[in-house]
C-alpha cells in the first residue's frame, strides 16, 4: 500500500542522504501535506517523511525505513486521528503503539527529544473529537514521564473562541487537513522545539 511513498524517499535518499542532526517528521498526509515544512523550520534541516493513510501501527510496521535510517537529533511524530476515526480505534491501543516506536527510537538515538504532536479536531471528524481529546491527555501525561518525550499541543490552537473547529485552519475540500493558514499555525507552535534543549 505504501511502496511507492516509501521508494520515492529511498530514491531521495539515493540522491543526497539527509544530514545527521535532522529534525524528523513523521506521520500521515498532514504531514506529506505540509510543503513548506522546511522553510517554516529554517534553519535547522528538516527531513519530511509523511505519508498518507498512514496510522501509529503502519508507522511501526515501517520503522526500519521511515526512522532506523536516519540519525536525528529531534524526531516529530503525527498520528492518531486516523486510527481512531472509526469505531474501533482505541485511545490506548494508539498511545501502546506509540510507546513501542518512541522505545525503538530512543534505543537508536539516545540523545534525541522525541516529540508526539497532539490530534488536530477536524470539523469532518467532529464524531470522534471526544476519542481524539481523549488520547490528547494519554499522550499529553505519558509524555511527562520520560525527560525526552515532549507533548506539542497544535490542538487547542486549531479552535475558535466558541470551542469550534476554527474553519479558517482548515483545508476547505475535505475539512481535515490544514489549510495554509493552519499551517502557519502549526509551524508556529512547534518551530521552538527544533531547536536545542537539555532534558
Amino acid at each position: 500500500m505504501y511502496e511507492k511513498r516509501i521508494q520515492e524517499f529511498e530514491r531521495e535518499d539515493a540522491v543526497k542522504f539527509p544530514a545527521t542532526d535532522v529534525n524528523l517528521f513523521v506521520g500521515s498526509s498532514s504531514i506529506r501535506r505540509w510543503h513548506s515544512l522546511r522553510r517554516d523550520m529554517e534553519p535547522k534541516p528538516i527531513l519530511r517523511r509523511g505519508f498518507g493513510g498512514s496510522d501509529m501501527g503502519s508507522l511501526l510496521l515501517l520503522y526500519d525505513k521511515l526512522i532506523k535510517p536516519y540519525t536525528f537529533s529531534k524526531l516529530f511524530v503525527y498520528e492518531g486521528d486516523n486510527d481512531l476515526s472509526g469505531r474501533k480505534g482505541k485511545p490506548q491501543k494508539v498511545l501502546d503503539l506509540f510507546i513501542q516506536i518512541e522505545e525503538k527510537a530512543h534505543e537508536q538515538c539516545p540523545n534525541a527529544q522525541i516529540n508526539f504532536i497532539s490530534i488536530k479536531c477536524s470539523p469532518t471528524r467532529e464524531r470522534y473529537w471526544e476519542k481524539f481529546k481523549v488520547a490528547n491527555k494519554l499522550f499529553e501525561e505519558y509524555c511527562k514521564t520520560k525527560p525526552y518525550l515532549g507533548y506539542i499541543d497544535i490542538a487547542s490552537a486549531m479552535f475558535d473562541k466558541n470551542g469550534n473547529a476554527n474553519i479558517e485552519l482548515f483545508n476547505q475540500e475535505d475539512g481535515i487537513h490544514p489549510s495554509q493558514k493552519g499551517y502557519e499555525v502549526i509551524a508556529e507552535i512547534i518551530k521552538p522545539y527544533c531547536y536545542p534543549s537539555e532534558f
